[in-house]
């Protein structure tokens, strides 16, 4: 998820200019939705402690079969869980299902189980022998959360075009799939396969994830089968529903030609913009070769090859739903930087293939995708257009939290303190001129293309971290207190500095850190090699230096003794 979106949508509320900046950088416009509501704490939310019910089975698949009322907004079917149990047999099988639907059934087989319902928990009465696998039918119904501020308040967004057809999409990365679907709602358990079919009026498009299996039309109802092959994470799954044109295309990808399907609706075109739709439309395809074709040669080839690659154009700002990225944005021209565009996509190869067993490092799924969003400025549009992007996250720092939660989390406690994000960008970016661009790259591509970290194989930070410091074992110990220092604490470090004559004293507090500083003397630059967490630097009487001459340092500086200004 974008959230430079969130934090521009507070911007725009608070202040009364209302024009888009012209810049490289695309500034998406806040939504006409009730302001900032995402401060306050979500309806639901989905993570943290693993039940002991929930920690029993593994699910293998999901196969999710819906009827999609638009008028009435109401979902019916069922969802069948293909489960297996762990090393103790199961009495009471724990699924997590949002209390607005009512549960008719629940059948393994022939048989109809007993059941509760309470407090959004299904508690399932089973015999499900040690590592015995199973199926069961939930056949439930109702009227599902509706997204107030989607994709962050996330639910069912029941919107209309403007020739009055419905407009359908879904979003849970923050409330969890328990809001539409019966599952283990919890970022550790991946289904290997999802199937997902939608019914819904015969005059709409709908797509999902995965690909097109099977599409029938029966009376005023339309069917459509999607299924995929691929573990996915829970929020990832989604559907959209709308009066859709398809337009597809072909890319060639560095595992051969990946299908890349468009589904446009000309809605929401600002009137002051000369461009056409279609040429916005042309547009968004280019950017979007663009970035796809960066991103492979930066992490690896697309991992979604054998299904497809896809864009839905969407009421609410975008989401990384795997397979069919959902993208609310402005359609910038090819010579801007289509940022929400870029970050989506991005999340096919970091958050949806390699993706985390615990919201506590959610950061992983984050940072870099944002951090990428800067080399790309930087590699095709300039170093400064790189700096202005990594000043406008340290500007909203909040420091109210770790980057690498302490414990156990729900994903609104990580991301109620942002910082996973803002903070965690920066780290990368010091961390990326610390090391240099071709150590640094190839370590993010390691991680990210390693088939031990994909399709279900989830990570966590030691791992990344281990990636990182065996792409530089000579500097193992320096990078293990370069990440202890920045991920595990809300404090920034201090660069203390004194200023005598004719010396500049360079010092890290705490001294663990051994990070290189950049500065400048008399406009010359120059970098520090601060190894022994300390550096001398001979100076003249009246050189003027400047530390940290880009600002974007992830650090506070503290001087003592120094006349000139910074």
């Amino acid at each position: 998820m974008l959230l430079r979106s969130l934090v521009l949508m507070g911007f725009f509320l608070l202040c009364s200019c209302s024009k888009t900046p012209k810049s490289s950088v695309n500034k998406t416009k806040p939504l006409p939705v009730e302001p900032f509501l995402i401060h306050s704490p979500p309806l639901f939310t989905w993570g943290g402690e693993l039940s002991e019910m929930m920690s029993k089975y593994d699910v293998s698949s999901y196969d999710i079969n819906l009827k999609v009322d638009p008028q009435n907004q109401f979902l019916s079917g069922s969802t069948t869980v293909d489960l297996r149990a762990l090393g103790e047999s199961i009495s009471i099988l724990e699924l997590a299902l949002v209390n607005q639907f009512h549960v008719e059934k629940i059948k393994r087989g022939h048989e109809v189980l007993e059941f509760t319902h309470k407090n959004d928990r299904l508690s399932i009465q089973i015999n499900v022998s040690a590592f015995e696998s199973t199926k069961i039918e939930i056949y439930y119904s109702g009227k599902p959360p509706e997204a107030k501020i989607p994709p962050w308040h996330g639910g069912v967004n029941w919107s209309k075009s403007k020739n009055g057809k419905p407009w359908i999409g879904i979003t849970c990365q923050m409330y969890g799939p328990q809001i539409w679907f019966p599952s283990k709602n919890h970022p550790s358990d991946e289904p290997e396969k999802v199937s997902i079919t939608l019914t819904y009026p015969k005059d709409l498009v709908g797509v999902s994830t995965g690909i097109l299996v099977k599409e029938t039309v029966e009376g005023g109802w339309k069917t459509s089968h999607w299924a995929t092959n691929y573990s996915t994470n829970l929020y990832s799954i989604s559907f959209n529903i709308g009066d859709f044109t398809k337009e597809t295309t072909v890319l060639n990808s560095l595992s051969g030609d990946v299908t890349v399907d468009f589904y446009f609706q000309s809605e929401d075109q600002d009137p002051t913009d000369e461009r056409s739709w279609t040429q916005k439309k042309e547009d968004l395809r280019k950017n979007y070769a663009s970035y796809f074709h960066f991103l492979e040669s930066t992490l690896g080839a697309y991992p979604w090859g054998k299904e497809k690659a896809g864009v839905v154009h969407t009421k609410y700002v975008g989401m990384e739903h795997q397979t069919q990225i959902s993208y609310g944005g402005t359609f910038q021209t090819t010579e801007a930087f289509d940022d929400l565009l870029f970050h989506e996509l991005a999340h096919e190869w970091i958050g949806n293939s390699v993706s985390v067993n615990s919201w506590s490092d959610f950061w992983i799924q984050e940072a870099p995708v944002g951090f990428l969003e800067g080399l790309y400025l930087k590699e095709n549009f300039g170093f400064d257009k790189y700096v202005d992007h990594l000043k406008s996250y340290k500007e909203i720092l909040r420091l109210e939290g770790p980057v690498v939660y302490p414990k156990a989390a729900s994903i609104w406690e990580v991301f109620d303190q942002r910082d996973f994000y803002f903070k965690g960008i920066l780290v990368l970016a010091s961390l990326y001129k610390w090391l240099g661009e071709e150590t640094f790259k190839k370590a993010l591509y390691e991680f990210v293309a390693n088939p031990n970290h994909q399709n279900g194989n989830q990570v966590s930070t030691p791992q990344f971290i281990s990636t990182f410091i065996l792409q530089a074992p000579d500097f193992a110990d320096e990078i293990g207190s370069f990440f202890d220092t920045f991920l595990y604490s809300n404090q920034l470090p201090t660069l203390n500095v004194q200023r005598l004559e004719k010396i500049l004293y360079l010092k890290w507090n705490p001294s663990s850190l051994k990070m290189d500083v950049d500065i400048e003397i008399n406009g010359e630059r120059q970098r520090v090699n601060m190894q022994e967490g300390a550096a001398t630097i001979s100076i003249n009487k009246d050189s003027v230096i400047k530390i940290d001459p880009d600002e974007i340092g992830l650090f506070e500086i503290g001087y003592e003794s120094i006349s000139h200004p910074r």
